[in-house]
């Protein structure tokens, strides 16, 4: 069979145009699975004689998968049975084939950026510490041979500390929801040869105890006689991506809670508690009165005797229009404006005298973010988020976010009102 196909590429070598097979695949970058029938080889053929060694090749089915990196396709992998003996190849065979298709990419990628390494141990190493995911190597007892700089980063366990261990003493994962310990995929792969990957909700824990939610998968670093020699664990830090899904989320569940009543005082009430504690700690509305001036209208914080502290402070000491860390200067300038730390400065600003100053302190604020609420004739109030101190600090992100929930509020309330007005209307 070698030699034959040998023959059949001196004679008749591969073009661009050919209707199957791997030039067709690099050509376009998809991947084919085809049951090889002698109409196809008859549309391949560029002769009889060409058509007569394609028949003696005897091929049964074929698949051939893309090897890809960030710029191109550059080569495939073809997989064939033939006729005598062998099997159909199926959809399943092709899933595992491009999973292999892009480890193999990977690896030839990266060996060639390292092909002058002194040896085949040192370019693998090389390869695995220059990739951009976490890696972990383990010998054929689970025992840890190689630890990347990424995978010490999300682990916090460094390299010497750790080689010769076994990988469950580093790699500590639980299921977010269950928080029941998981089992790593490098047991399965060295039982059952093949590449396993961890379910959705996994969570690492480090050295330290942070989580950090992950995506990973394990796949068996053969040895010479068709073995298993190891296990390469590879995984990812995925903290930005789910962030980025909750925000969707929650967007999705703000836009129906909002548009779920027309009702004003119900909106507000809405409003408060849809960012509590889903956003901060801390949630208040400021909007224009009828004589134009800006009144809290709804505050909500799940710490009752913390919310009756604000309301008296409120009551004590109502805000300034150079107030420091309050919604005056955002209703001014139509500016979202976002504190991530609420300094111990900051709070000595805002304060009029050591009373006020004592109330402020006890509040424990740690980040503030305020939104302007606008409707066509221009701001008409304000949305803040606070949270406090032990809770998270506020980012660029939730502010980005913030930004989106204020239009969501300014069009919820600007039409409770509306509603509000024409119901007044119709009653007068």
């Amino acid at each position: 069979k070698m030699a034959l196909r040998e023959r059949m590429l001196e004679q008749y070598p591969p073009s661009v145009a050919d209707s199957f097979g791997y030039p067709k695949v690099i050509v376009t970058g998809e991947a084919e699975l085809l049951d090889v029938t002698d109409e196809i080889l008859v549309a391949a053929a560029a002769n009889e004689e060409h058509l007569a060694l394609l028949r003696e090749f005897g091929y049964k089915s074929t698949l051939c998968v893309p090897l890809k990196n960030v710029e191109n396709t550059f080569g495939a992998i073809t997989l064939t049975t033939s006729q005598k003996g062998g099997r159909t190849l199926t959809v399943e065979d092709l899933a595992i084939a491009e999973e292999l298709g892009r480890v193999a990419a990977l690896a030839i990628d990266n060996s060639r950026l390292f092909a002058q390494s002194r040896s085949e141990r040192e370019r693998f190493q090389t390869t695995l510490s220059s990739i951009g995911d976490a890696v972990i190597a383990t010998d054929k007892l689970g025992l840890v041979t190689f630890v990347n700089h990424v995978a010490e980063t999300l682990t916090g366990w460094q390299q010497p500390e750790v080689l010769g261990k076994p990988l469950d003493e580093i790699f500590h994962i639980i299921n977010e929801q269950s928080r029941e310990i998981v089992e790593s995929p490098v047991n399965q792969v060295l039982s059952e040869g093949r590449i396993v990957g961890l379910a959705n909700h996994t969570v690492l824990i480090s050295k330290s105890g942070e989580e950090i939610p992950i995506e990973d998968s394990g796949a068996p670093i053969p040895d010479a006689d068709g073995g298993i020699d190891g296990v390469v664990l590879v995984f990812r830090d995925v903290t930005e991506r789910k962030r980025t899904e909750q925000r969707q989320k929650f967007l999705y569940d703000a836009s129906n809670l909002l548009s779920s009543s027309l009702d004003y005082d119900t909106t507000l009430q809405n409003v408060t508690r849809l960012a509590v504690p889903a956003l901060a700690d801390w949630c208040i509305i400021h909007l224009r009165d009828e004589q134009g001036e800006m009144r809290q209208v709804a505050m909500y914080n799940a710490d009752p005797e913390r919310a009756a502290l604000r309301e008296e402070m409120m009551r004590r000491y109502p805000p300034i229009s150079t107030d420091t860390i309050s919604h005056t200067a955002v209703i001014r300038s139509g500016t979202p404006e976002l504190l991530e730390e609420v300094s111990d400065q900051a709070v000595a600003a805002a304060a009029v005298n050591d009373e006020h100053l004592h109330m402020l302190q006890a509040l424990k604020y740690k980040s503030s973010l305020t939104v302007p609420l606008k409707n066509i004739e221009g701001v008409f109030g304000a949305l803040t988020i606070r949270t406090s101190q032990g809770g998270r600090t506020l980012t660029a992100d939730d502010l980005t976010l913030g930004v989106e929930l204020g239009h969501l509020v300014s069009l919820a309330i600007d039409n409770a009102r509306l509603y509000r007005q024409a119901q007044q209307k119709k009653w007068s």
